[in-house]
C-alpha cells in the first residue's frame, strides 16, 4: 500500500510543499521578529515538522515556542516547550490548576515535547502563503501573550 502510494508521487509532492511552506514561514518570522531567535526546521519523519521561536524572556527561563505542523492531523499548532525535560517537568505543577484559555496542558512523560499546546489552523491553504503567514503569526502572538501572562507565577 505504501509503495503504491509513493509511486503516485503525491506523498513526496505534499511533503515538499509543507517543507517549502515551513521554510518560507521561518524566514518570514525571522525577518519580521528579529527579537526572537528562529531555529532550523526539523523536517520530521512525516509525523511533524517544526521550528522553534525563542524570545529572550523565554530563553532565560529555559523555554521556547515551537510552530508545529502535524501531518496526519493536517494542522498547525503552537507549543510552549522546555529547553530540556527538567524545564518542562518543573513548569507542569505551576500550570496544572490555572485557567489556560484555548491552550491545553500536556502531561509530562516519555515522548511528550510540549508543555502547552494550541491549535492555530486546521487544513491550511498552502496556496496562499501570505495569508497563511499572517494567520499563523497572529496566532503565535496571541499564544505568546497568553504564555507571558501565565509565567509570572514561575520562580526563575
Amino acid at each position: 500500500m505504501y509503495s503504491e502510494a509513493l509511486k503516485t508521487g503525491l506523498i513526496q509532492d505534499g511533503y515538499r510543499i509543507i517543507l517549502a511552506c515551513m521554510s518560507q514561514l521561518q524566514r518570514y518570522l525571522a525577518a519580521q521578529h528579529p527579537e526572537m531567535h528562529c531555529s532550523y526546521i526539523y523536517p520530521g519523519t512525516m509525523d511533524m515538522t517544526y521550528f522553534a521561536l525563542i524570545p529572550d524572556d523565554l530563553a532565560s527561563q529555559n523555554l521556547k515556542i515551537a510552530l508545529v505542523y502535524l501531518h496526519r492531523e493536517q494542522c498547525f499548532e503552537v507549543w510552549l516547550a522546555g529547553k530540556n525535560r527538567k524545564a518542562q517537568q518543573d513548569l507542569y505543577p505551576l500550570l496544572k490548576d490555572q485557567d489556560l484559555g484555548a491552550s491545553h496542558l500536556s502531561v509530562p512523560g516519555p515522548g511528550v515535547d510540549s508543555i502547552l499546546t494550541r491549535t492555530l489552523l486546521v487544513c491550511p491553504d498552502f496556496d496562499h502563503a501570505e495569508t497563511l503567514n499572517h494567520l499563523l503569526e497572529e496566532g503565535i502572538h496571541r499564544f505568546l501573550e497568553d504564555v507571558r501572562q501565565l509565567l509570572p507565577c514561575r520562580s526563575v
